[in-house]
C-alpha cells in the first residue's frame, strides 16, 4: 500500500467520524445536520496556517484535545470568530446573552457551545480510528483557544504528551439548515504514533481481504 492508498483510507475513516458527528449533533441539538470532508493533506505542522489560508494576523477560535494509549497526540478543531459565532448561535437557538457595547471576540457560552463541538468531534474520531485500528485510546478534557493560529498549534503541542512534526488536515464543512460553516480538523499524532497509524491501516487491510 503506497502513501496515496494510506491517505485515502485515512479520509474514509474521516467520512465514517463526520457521518457519526453529524449523528451526534442532530441528536442532542434536534437540528438536521451534514458534515462533509473534502481533501484531507498530510501537512508539516510548521505549515499548517498557510494551508487554512488563514492569515497570520488574523484570530481563530476552536479547542485542542489530548489524547493518549496505543496511540497519543492532540487534535485540533479551528473556526474562524465568524464561523465560531454562526455555530454557537445555532446551538445555543433560543438562549439570551446579556448585549454589551464592549462585546468579547466570543461570549462565555459561545466559547462553551464550541467546546462541546470539539469535544463532539474529537470522540468520534477517535472512537472511529480506535475501532477501524483495534487499538484503545483515551481522550483528555478539551481546552478552548481564541488566538492567532500558529498559537493555538503551539499550545497544542506543548499540552500533548510528544511533539509531532506533522498533521492530518481535513477540510470540512458542517451544513445546518440554512447555514453551511467551513471548519478544519487537524489530528496532530506524534511521530511515533503516525508510523503506527499507517502500519495499522496495512494491517487492517490484510484483514478485509
Amino acid at each position: 500500500m503506497n502513501e496515496i492508498e494510506k491517505l485515502s483510507a485515512i479520509k474514509r475513516m474521516g467520512e465514517a467520524s463526520a457521518q457519526k458527528i453529524a449523528e451526534s449533533m442532530s441528536t442532542m441539538f434536534g437540528l438536521e445536520v451534514e458534515m462533509a470532508i473534502s481533501s484531507i493533506n498530510m501537512v508539516a505542522t510548521d505549515n499548517i496556517p498557510k494551508f487554512t489560508g488563514v492569515s497570520d494576523e488574523a484570530i481563530v477560535a476552536g479547542s485542542y484535545i489530548g489524547f493518549s494509549g496505543f496511540l497519543s497526540g492532540s487534535m485540533l478543531c479551528i473556526l474562524s470568530i465568524e464561523s465560531a459565532r454562526e455555530i454557537a448561535g445555532i446551538l445555543l437557538s433560543g438562549i439570551e446573552e446579556e448585549s454589551s457595547e464592549e462585546r468579547p471576540a466570543l461570549t462565555e457560552m459561545e466559547q462553551s457551545s464550541i467546546t462541546e463541538l470539539g469535544n463532539i468531534i474529537t470522540s468520534s474520531f477517535i472512537d472511529t480510528w480506535a475501532n477501524t485500528l483495534y487499538v484503545e485510546v483515551t481522550q483528555h478534557p478539551p481546552v478552548f483557544s481564541c488566538d492567532y493560529m500558529s498559537a493555538i498549534i503551539n499550545s497544542s503541542l506543548v499540552d500533548a504528551s510528544k511533539v509531532g512534526e506533522f498533521a492530518f488536515m481535513f477540510d470540512s464543512l458542517i451544513s445546518v439548515t440554512d447555514h453551511d460553516v467551513d471548519l478544519e480538523v487537524l489530528v496532530l499524532p506524534d511521530l511515533e504514533s503516525m508510523q503506527k497509524i499507517f502500519d495499522r491501516i496495512v494491517i487492517s487491510t490484510l484483514d478485509a481481504v
